[in-house]
């Protein structure tokens, strides 16, 4: 797990080099779009700064970095937004850091979630873990992360903290921390991820050196999807650019079907264009599963895509510029029933529902509903071409 690199190198030698040079302590932000391995990264800096090694670091082999690549190093702590699951049942602490006199305390399940997900980053660092209820960092968590910062290094080095999705602190819990990311403690590292540093206070921003992490390259994401789904025949054009060339949201587009889930909905539109009575047969059929959970995307995001690949093939783009490039027929023909301006007023609808699905408590069924209305409506007139 500490040899995973997949691009990055200029960021992460220039990192290294910080470490060689003793300046390795202080705070980080982690920046870039989600999946493209900010906790990968920032698992491997935390791992090289806390290696034993005077040569290479991470080294792999000296009793830091294996204790590191266990989750068991009483020096480099983890912390991640998670689901309060049973929250009647405070039984256990759930992070080496917590305090187990202090109250902070959930119930089995809940440290059952925080288990799986550090089980899953051991398989994959790159790996996007969901979880079935809404995760945030609560502010009693912080306290005894703060707390247990106030003591010296168990094992004598440095101490590494990586802390994912920042933006997900509860409410107030930023206040709580910014005077242990102002000024961390000696031979500390203090290391933090987001996909959305807009979210985040500028005081929070202000106090860390910022590194913005990049897609990687079509070669490296082939080969990244290789090593996990090598033995499926898969067309990985779609995927790749869906994911943006992000390793995490490749791997969760692949295993929440969003291939399928795109083939549906264009199976809906061609449908439409050809008159066929579809929309009750398709409803009943895929509404309930039409999720693609893992990589927080859904029918309505799909078909915006498709929408947004119309507009570029209509306003002069070919097939190599869009999205759904795999799907080079299906899209010259769905591309010749909308003119740009139809489109355009279209996927304003599209971005209408996902807000109000991001913003109101709208049901699945009702958003579903109504994206099934727009693809009859428009997909049902004359073709223009």
């Amino acid at each position: 797990m500490l040899q995973r690199i997949l691009g990055q190198e200029r960021i992460f030698e220039h990192l290294r080099s910080l470490i060689s040079e003793g300046r390795g302590a202080g705070s980080y932000l982690f920046t870039g779009m989600r999946g493209v391995g900010k906790w990968a990264y920032g698992f491997l800096f935390a791992a090289a700064f806390c290696c034993e090694d005077e040569r290479q670091k991470p080294c792999g082999r000296c009793r830091s970095c294996q204790a590191a690549q266990r989750f068991a190093h009483p020096d480099l702590q983890i912390l991640f937004p998670f689901p309060n699951l049973e929250a009647s049942k405070k039984k256990v602490t759930v992070f080496q850091f917590s305090d187990p006199v202090s109250g902070t305390k959930f119930s089995e399940a809940t440290g059952a979630e925080v288990n799986r997900f550090l089980q899953e980053k051991a398989e994959d660092p790159f790996r996007m873990v969901r979880f079935e209820g809404k995760p945030n960092i609560p502010v009693e968590v912080l306290r005894d992360l703060r707390k247990f910062l106030r003591f010296s290094p168990m094992w004598g080095g440095n101490r590494a903290v990586l802390i994912s999705d920042i933006e997900n602190m509860a409410h107030g819990s930023a206040d709580i921390f910014l005077k242990t990311i102002e000024e961390p403690p000696s031979n500390t590292a203090i290391i933090l991820t987001t996909s959305y540093p807009e979210k985040l206070p500028a005081t929070v921003l202000s106090r860390c050196r910022v590194f913005t992490f990049q897609s990687v390259d079509e070669q490296r994401i082939r080969e990244y999807l290789k090593l996990y789904f090598g033995g499926e025949k898969l067309d990985y054009r779609f995927i790749e650019r869906a994911s943006r060339f992000c390793p995490g949201m490749a791997r969760a587009l692949i295993e929440e079907n969003a291939s399928e889930l795109r083939d549906v909905l264009l199976g809906m539109m061609s449908a439409a264009a050809r008159g066929e009575y579809y929309f009750e047969r398709s409803l009943g059929k895929n509404e309930p599963d039409f999720n693609v959970g893992g990589a927080g995307l859904n029918a309505v995001t799909l078909m915006g895509w498709i929408i947004r690949d119309i507009i570029v093939m209509r306003s002069g783009g070919n097939v190599d510029d869009i999205i759904n490039c795999d799907r080079a027929e299906i899209m010259s023909g769905l591309a010749n029933r909308l003119s740009v301006e139809r489109a355009e007023r279209f996927l304003g609808e599209i971005n209408n529902i996902k807000l109000a699905c991001q913003l109101s408590n709208v049901m699945p069924i009702t958003a579903f509903r109504h994206l099934l209305t727009l693809i009859k409506r428009e997909f049902a007139k004359p073709s223009i071409s």
